[in-house]
């Protein structure tokens, strides 16, 4: 970097966003199908921090980084992104998450690239967020405008790398009903949570009979184990094989198993999820460590969504 003409530090917010599960798209589809969606997609991110005044400093394979002058206009290409993604590309029929991290702080340039430790903690956020997920911090969220702030969850204090001291993480909650208002006086982040997921309702189908799961009942276990919801004596299923969580108006299939869990929406090729996690929507059904096809095996469960 001694070559470089580095420009004094400026205070800027630094944004990575990232497609989830591009390497299990190269093989499901092919490669060039592939790399046409995660084009597509790429292409949607990069004009939407243009939308919002920002500047995308470089792409790397599927993830697209960029610098914004303020955190609200951070936080509005990131909710931005996600409910772009949500609601589906043209010639893309496939259900595609990301994840997003974006920090505020002093940030160095240097021929068009940036540098310091703003860029690595902004990285940091993006590597901790769950598909679908915004991350943000608190020196990022005392800057926001009031709207972003009240949709700021704070998580919890995270040990990331380099940082010698525990570090205040924020949710930022992206996903509003369309006839979502500003809270105000005594509503809180709850109550908005609360909004979101009042509509979600998954149904699950399985031998040993059916339930649905809701923000009243809003997770289910399925394994080996005798606590779980749905108890399977097979020995492709690990004791704790896979889980259902509601993450704010969506219901999310993780896979917690040595032999992974089989996914088959309708009418759609399957797909194995091997500690990995999935949207569930629509109908569809998953075999837990057995594949989908054995319509007859006590490891399948089939889900539909309201």
């Amino acid at each position: 970097m001694n070559d470089l003409t580095i420009a004094p530090p400026r205070e800027q917010s630094l944004l990575f966003a990232d497609l989830v599960g591009s390497t299990r798209l190269y093989e499901i589809l092919g490669d060039s199908e592939a790399l046409r969606v995660v084009s597509v997609v790429v292409a949607k991110m990069e004009s939407t921090v243009s939308a919002q005044q920002g500047r995308v400093v470089k792409t790397i394979g599927d993830e697209v980084m960029a610098t914004f002058a303020t955190p609200t206009e951070a936080a509005q290409a990131a909710t931005a992104m996600m409910r772009g993604i949500e609601q589906g590309l043209p010639g893309v029929d496939l259900p595609l998450q990301l994840r997003i991290g974006f920090h505020h702080g002093p940030v160095l340039e240097a021929e068009g690239d940036v540098f310091g430790d703003t860029v690595n903690t902004a990285a940091r956020l993006v590597r901790l967020a769950k598909p679908g997920q915004i991350m943000t911090s608190s020196a990022a969220v005392a800057h926001l405008s009031p709207h972003f702030k009240q949709m700021a969850r704070n998580l919890e204090r995270f040990s990331l790398k380099g940082k010698h001291e525990e570090f205040a993480v924020y949710e930022l909650l992206w996903s509003e009903p369309e006839n979502a208002t500003i809270l105000s006086g005594r509503e809180t982040v709850a109550a908005l949570l609360a909004s979101l997921t009042a509509g979600a309702h998954l149904t699950l189908k399985h031998r040993q009979g059916s339930f649905t799961l809701s923000p009243a009942r809003p997770t289910a276990h399925f394994g080996r184990a005798q606590d779980s919801d749905i108890v399977v004596d097979d020995q492709r299923v690990s004791r704790r094989h896979a889980k259902i969580e509601l993450r704010r108006d969506k219901f999310v299939l993780v896979d917690e198993s040595s032999n992974g869990t089989y996914v088959r929406f309708e009418n759609r090729d399957e797909i194995l999820l091997r500690r990995e996690e999935m949207v569930l929507h629509g109908k569809g059904c998953f075999g837990l460590g057995n594949s989908t096809l054995d319509a007859a095996a006590a490891t399948l469960v089939h889900f539909e969504s309201a």
